[in-house]
């Protein structure tokens, strides 16, 4: 059964609201496994890592935001760069020959195989939301690194933030294809 686009966009803003429902109950800080400190304000994230509210940008602000930033162990985007995902996908359903690659990232916390993983789950829920606004599947590539490119190499919470993103880059095919020497990345969202 083919779901229409506006449906499927009432699912995903009907999501997005029962969750800000149920962390009206919570603080701003929540812990990790690790028992660090992974709120917005105590880590110290501010908006150039996708903490800032999308309320009041411009649709080119939107546009230029090109890594989403993930909460320790999560693979779930965060509601302040879901409408800069959006955007993004609006503009690749009006440009269809327009190809992006995703690339998942992960701090160097977890077993290689882990964070590949995990990376890979990133990637996921930022296609997911592509797909959502239009985007076909023929137009995402997708690559998990793992922690194996990491922006920022210290050991503080803000280090580890930083390389907790997934990166949207624009490409074309040819230029998609040949970013592995062994190969295409994987564009199976299946």
């Amino acid at each position: 059964m083919q779901l229409s686009k506006s449906f499927k966009l009432t699912l995903v803003a009907a999501a997005a609201l029962s969750l800000v429902a149920c962390a009206g109950n919570k603080t701003a800080s929540t812990s990790d496994q690790m028992g660090t400190s992974v709120g917005a304000t105590q880590s110290g994230l501010g908006p150039e890592f996708g903490f800032q509210s999308p309320a009041g940008l411009s649709q080119t602000a939107l546009l230029e935001r090109r890594s989403y930033y993930f909460r320790f162990n999560s693979a779930t985007l965060e509601l302040t760069n879901l409408a800069a995902a959006e955007a993004q996908g609006r503009y690749l359903s009006q440009h269809p020959t327009q190809m992006v690659l995703l690339e998942g990232n992960a701090d160097i916390r977890g077993s290689r195989e882990y964070n590949i993983g995990l990376g890979w789950r990133r990637d996921l829920a930022v296609a997911q939301v592509l797909m959502l606004n239009g985007v076909s599947k023929k137009q995402i590539h997708m690559v998990s690194y793992g922690a194996e490119k990491p922006v920022a190499t210290g050991s503080t919470e803000l280090d580890y933030a930083k390389n907790r993103r997934v990166d949207i880059l624009y490409c074309q095919t040819a230029t998609c294809k040949t970013v592995y020497a062994g190969g295409a990345p994987k564009s199976d969202l299946s």
